[in-house]
């Protein structure tokens, strides 16, 4: 069959030739007949540069119009969306159909590569050595994010100044229609809340989220409908959820919903927009005692767990009642972990297993190709990722007030992106593998763009180990454990921004921190990236564990989500990056190991 660089795959005979092109019986030989050599360097580019096991064949010099395509796409879909968003929102479907092309080839790239990475082992001995590597690595770099994290949310003192909210209990309103407003003399002490913030009254069981900042004043607020708390049966009370019993039960456990037993009947205390008449809400036109506060946000809520609760659910996960399950909800762990039982296996099967191993290699550079081929459309796909999201957010016009008003946040974030990427990731890959960060990050560019655009390092993975083994030289056994791992476990973006912005929240609360909630906050925001899947925004659910760990309002993360959209592509980027590192760390601990050892010889070895 077609192989890698034109060559071709053939069974190999049982016992293992004293040749470098056999490895566990598949033969990889060049059109000509002679053998690849896997210490051969690419003739015409300088270094070190092995062989490339990619399908794609040696690098060409030239121009990269795939990286000139992407970043045009980047730029002009931010010009058309933040010009035109009510127009940019319907090129979303380019977007959704390119994310959707590139998470179709992660459950087979995994699946396949893994299963032909583990039978290059050689010894499945070796297994250890490299998850052990792979994980010391991993955690080091996701340590020295957050303490970087950490460091700069201390000097800068980004949540200084901002305001979760304020109560007036003593002060007399009146209402008139959607507006409420203060008398005696009574006022506000800011004029910049918007809708994030809910306002309730003191004397009646009802509340409303404000309109908007426009609607604001020292005296007065507007907000959008009023709403009022309830007592309803679960049936009820599930459908103004919108979620089944069972889920409004597991709320009801975790303490997120209020519950009562009244005259030997059960119900559930929610919000809702209607009277019992089933009228429109109208409070009373006066009365005492206003409160506005940051509520918690509607995607968030029923997401509440701890640490424990997640490395729990992350361990029970890696075992899924049905592969073809945790295949259809792309779950990467699971299929990581059996695919690499199954390599293993096919590895220790001699020549029964031989003609297994010789699909999936060819299932893997199938697979490979045809990531090339979709990433002639990815300019496109980038273009309508990046024009749509930017018109959700308003556009310039709705975006840049709420990034200027989060300033000091967004710096202090970006900043840490910046020096935990172009420092401590570039010293980590000098002093560890000897290698110049800048012809490796130009390399890694066309992955870093798509991470931005899609904001999903699983919809990168594919993009991710073409570059890694195609432009940079790391092996393909190396990259196909590393990569697919680091796209789930290894988060030092996602870390990062977790640390900042539990001292952000900590800050705008004036809550001091001590150093014991420090060290939670350090602990947790290391393991809690475990959790954070490869999708967006899944650092917002694990940040709930960051804060309830160190007894912080979750409410806060209501004030940073309007931004987040944008800070979430930067950290992806991030993400992608240190799982580049990592792939080349590892690579050179295991090249320094020295080849891996054929199972049967050394059997042979031992029995002689």
């Amino acid at each position: 069959m077609p192989g890698s660089g034109g060559g071709w795959l053939v069974p190999g005979p049982v016992s293992r030739p004293t040749g470098p092109a056999l490895r566990d019986g598949i033969d990889v030989t060049a059109r000509g007949g002679e053998p690849l050599d896997p210490g051969a360097k690419r003739q015409g580019l300088k270094g070190d540069c092995p062989v490339s096991d990619s399908p794609a064949g040696p690098e060409r010099k030239g121009p990269d119009y795939l990286l000139i395509g992407i970043l045009a796409g980047i730029l002009l879909g931010a010009l058309f969306g933040g010009a035109f968003p009510q127009t940019a929102v319907h090129v979303k479907f380019m977007g959704d159909l390119f994310i959707h092309a590139l998470m179709l080839m992660v459950v087979p790239l995994v699946v396949a590569s893994m299963v032909v990475g583990i039978s290059n082992l050689g010894d499945i001995r070796t297994l250890g050595a490299i998850g052990a590597r792979t994980i010391g690595i991993f955690l080091f770099s996701t340590a020295l994010a957050v303490l970087l994290g950490l460091a700069l949310v201390y000097l800068i003192q980004p949540g200084q100044g901002l305001s979760s909210g304020e109560g007036l209990p003593q002060a007399a309103y009146r209402i008139e229609g959607d507006r409420l407003f203060l008398e005696g003399g009574a006022r506000f002490s800011r004029t910049d809340y918007d809708q994030r913030y809910l306002l309730t009254l003191a004397d009646q069981p009802v509340c409303a989220r404000l309109k908007g900042r426009d609607g604001s004043s020292a005296s007065s607020v507007q907000v959008e409908y009023w709403r009022q708390w309830r007592w309803l049966k679960p049936w009820q009370a599930s459908a103004v959820l919108g979620v089944s019993e069972d889920e409004l039960w597991d709320q009801v456990q975790a303490g997120h919903v209020e519950i009562r037993e009244l005259a030997g009947r059960t119900e559930i205390r929610v919000l809702v927009s209607q009277d019992e008449e089933g009228q429109k809400v109208v409070p009373s036109a006066q009365g005492t005692g206003v409160n506005l506060e940051l509520p918690v946000a509607q995607r968030l809520e029923g997401k509440q767990r701890t640490i424990l609760d997640v490395l729990v659910e992350v361990l029970v996960g890696l075992v899924p009642t049905n592969l073809f399950k945790a295949m259809a909800e792309a779950e990467v762990l699971p299929l990581i972990l059996f695919s690499l039982v199954l390599g293993g296996v096919l590895s220790t099967m001699g020549e029964s297993g031989r003609p297994v191993l010789a699909v999936f290699q060819g299932l893997n550079d199938a697979i490979m190709h045809m990531v090339h081929l979709l990433m002639y459309t990815a300019p496109l796909g980038v273009f309508g990722l990046i024009a749509a999201r930017l018109g959700e957010a308003g556009g310039w016009m709705g975006f840049l007030p709420e990034l200027t008003r989060l300033a000091a946040y967004t710096v202090t974030v970006l900043a840490g992106l910046g020096i935990h990427s172009l420092v401590t990731l570039p010293v980590l890959l000098i002093l560890l593998t000897r290698r110049s960060p800048l012809p490796f990050l130009t390399g890694m560019m066309p992955a870093l763009t798509t991470a931005f655009s899609t904001a999903s390092s699983s919809a990168t993975l594919p993009l991710t180990m073409e570059c890694l083994k195609g432009k940079l030289g790391v092996s393909a056994r190396t990259t196909s454990f590393v990569a697919p791992l680091g796209a789930t476990v290894n988060m030092n973006g996602t870390a990062l921004f977790q640390a900042v912005a539990a001292v952000f929240i900590a800050q705008m609360h004036e809550i001091p921190l001590e150093p014991v909630s420090l060290f939670l906050i350090f602990l947790t925001a290391t393991l809690a990236a475990v959790g954070a899947a490869g999708i967006p925004e899944a650092g917002l659910v694990t940040l709930v564990i960051v804060l309830k760990a160190a007894g912080l309002p979750i409410t806060g993360i209501t004030m940073i989500l309007v931004i987040d959209w944008f800070l979430d592509r930067c950290r992806t980027a991030v993400n992608i990056w240190g799982d580049a590192v990592a792939a080349a760390v590892v690579d050179r601990f295991e090249k320094a190991a020295g080849p891996p050892e054929d199972p049967a010889e050394a059997k042979a070895e031992t029995a002689g």
